[in-house]
């Protein structure tokens, strides 16, 4: 019958094809090349009912099948699919002791219909449009084609409407990987592996307000007028997925692995990376907690370490056969098939951002009063004499919110769960120059503090019996402890500092949670028959 109708039955198809061929050159040099094609076509709907933008910034409606011919809700540049591969591997002696491996391609990600898994269930264009021509019977998929030309009825946008769109006109996103790794038998089941892996990806999506107030500059910082009028005066916030994005990566890989032999083997790997992107937010903006982008059409101002970095990551595991009596009497049974297992890490901390709340969002507020859906992703000035991990370590500086009276005392020790990161560090961006009404973006960058590290052991005790029942029948029996040493890491931050009125929020990187649970043990029994 008419009226809203979220219910969407997407469509896209997706092609692969793959060639790869090895060529030994030498008797100790292999060479791989690869070509992978994955053609993807650009989503549609079953019945035809597809709107969306093609301008938006002057559309006054959504585009759809009736208006502009619009059958897709964006075009997949998926023909352009074509990803080479190509790598070696040596062995320099030829004597199975060494061997240097080095790999490089090209891999496309696809822009695939959960992309859409958000607007098309939840927000205009995509959702919330309106089945006309009386009622149908959906049930009848006959009836159902012949009144699909009838879906659609476009709705005129208004400078009250909220819509959500994914950018039309999409460009490839790919990865260029690449990596050099040399690895050299040392003593006999003992090996080292030191490596090199890079990446630099094009064209990730991101998020935005596309239809926020832009900026100008003002002594080189940009600074949003107040009272301004949206790109689309039309329609209110647009957010919108836009494929611009750049993310890279490098690191350093060490790895001392002993296979198991004389009852016994350990891995010991240790990594050192730096990933960097604009933007660690993909389908949903609660990725990561970061949302759309800081300042609407200026990604790279976001451009910092992702939220996903890790600088250090150490790991350890190891089995061990206990040694067997070997009596061949009930002392063995008691005594013999014992392994123990442990796997211990340790990592740095992840990023963590600070944000300024409600910034710009009355008057005399501090903060770019851009009209963005989402204020709190605005960053806060950061305050003179404060510098890297100034700003979590040692003790605060102190200051005092006069507008509360609320103290941060100085002398406050930080880098604890009461107060991870100094609030003083950050303040209001500069009030607005002398016959202008608005204000600027914070300087701060994004995901400037580093996280709590994290440490865990985890540790696990088995005993097989063999019982006779049948051939090869035995009693498993193990202890499982997660958390061995009931160690407490700690999670992020709370990443709203001020408010765009200065007021200081009274919780200003504390932490409330924990990112691992407290030691748990579990005891497993089974017969194995």
């Amino acid at each position: 019958m008419e009226g809203a109708d979220t219910a969407r039955t997407v469509r896209q198809n997706v092609f692969g094809f793959y060639i790869q061929d090895d060529w030994q050159l030498r008797p100790n040099l292999t060479l791989n090349l690869g070509m992978r094609y994955e053609p993807y076509l650009s989503p549609s709907e079953k019945w035809g009912r597809v709107s969306t933008y093609l301008d938006w910034v002057n559309q006054t409606q959504f585009s759809n099948p009736a208006t502009d011919g619009t059958d897709t809700y964006f075009d997949a540049p998926g023909e352009k699919m074509f990803s080479p591969r190509v790598g070696f591997a040596w062995d320099p002696k030829g004597d199975g002791k060494t061997a240097v491996r080095s790999g490089a391609g090209i891999y496309h990600v696809l822009i695939l219909s959960p992309y859409l898994n958000t607007v098309v269930r939840k927000n205009p264009p995509d959702a919330g449009t309106l089945i006309t021509g009386g009622e149908v019977n959906f049930a009848d998929s006959v009836a159902y084609a012949r009144a699909r030309t009838a879906a659609i009825r476009s709705l005129t946008l208004s400078p009250s409407t909220f819509s959500e769109f994914i950018e039309h006109q999409m460009h490839p996103s790919y990865d260029i990987k690449f990596n050099l790794t040399v690895e050299r038998e040392i003593a006999r089941d003992l090996g080292i592996e030191i490596g090199y892996l890079g990446s630099r990806s094009s064209n990730l999506t991101q998020k935005s307000d596309r239809n926020s107030l832009r900026s100008i500059q003002i002594n080189g910082r940009p600074f949003v007028v107040r009272g301004g009028t949206r790109p689309n005066p039309n329609n209110g916030v647009i957010q919108g997925s836009h494929t611009d994005a750049k993310s890279f990566y490098n690191a350093m890989t060490v790895e001392l692995k002993k296979r198991l032999s004389q009852g016994y083997q350990f891995q010991t790997s240790y990594t050192w990376s730096r990933t960097v992107d604009d933007s660690t937010t993909g389908l949903g903006n609660s990725d990561f907690g970061e949302g759309v982008i800081s300042q609407p059409y200026n990604h790279k101002a976001d451009r910092a370490l992702a939220g996903t970095h890790l600088t250090h990551n150490f790991s350890v595991n190891g089995v061990w056969e206990l040694p067997s009596p070997n009596t061949g009497c009930f002392v063995d049974s008691v005594l013999g098939g014992w392994q123990v297992s442990s796997i211990a890490t340790l990592t740095s901390g992840a990023p963590v951002r600070v944000e300024l709340r409600d910034a710009g969002r009355r008057s005399g507020d501090r903060g770019a009063p851009d009209l963005a859906r989402n204020r709190n992703n605005q960053h806060p000035e950061l305050n003179p004499g404060f510098e890297g991990d100034a700003i979590w370590t040692g003790t605060s500086a102190g200051c005092l919110d006069t507008d509360t009276g609320r103290t941060v005392f100085a002398g406050d020790q930080l880098g604890t769960p009461n107060r991870y990161y100094d609030p003083c560090a950050f303040g209001l961006p500069p009030a607005a120059p002398d016959g202008l009404v608005g204000g600027f973006y914070g300087n701060l960058g994004r995901n400037t503090i580093e996280g709590p590290g994290f440490a865990n052991v985890d540790f696990s005790i088995k005993k097989i019996t063999s019982i006779g029942i049948s051939e090869g029948s035995t009693v498993l029996f193990h202890a499982d402890f997660f958390n061995l040493l009931n160690h407490p890491n700690f999670g992020t931050p709370r990443d709203r500092a001020l408010r765009g009125n200065g007021r200081y929020e009274s919780n200003a990187g504390a932490i409330t949670r924990t990112s691992n649970t407290e030691r748990q043990v579990q005891f497993g029994l089974k017969l194995v028959f």
